[in-house]
């Protein structure tokens, strides 16, 4: 699983800087988060207004399912900032 490799890593050298991203296909509620949020990565994109936090729109409907998570380390380095490419310009 993710999480434990993600938790391994950290062990083994506590000065790694991790960082997991891309299509999740699962919301920022989502258990696979919440496993990944307890091995000690963050969602960068709760650092964003509530507004802003969605990567997809499928039938009108905006979600989050694209994720980059980052350990503590990289924290205070890593920022994000949405592209809504097929967003903005809703029919």
């Amino acid at each position: 699983m993710l999480a434990d490799f993600v938790r391994r890593l950290a062990e083994a050298d506590p000065e790694v800087g991790i960082a997991v991203l891309g299509d999740f296909n699962d919301g920022g509620e989502s258990e696979t988060l919440a496993l990944l949020a307890e091995a000690g990565l963050a969602d960068l994109a709760l650092t964003l207004p509530p507004e802003e936090r969605y990567s997809y729109v499928f039938e009108r409907v905006a979600e989050d399912l694209d994720h980059v998570l980052v350990n503590d380390v990289l924290r205070g380095f890593a920022s994000l900032d949405i592209v809504h490419a097929n967003a903005e310009f809703l029919a």
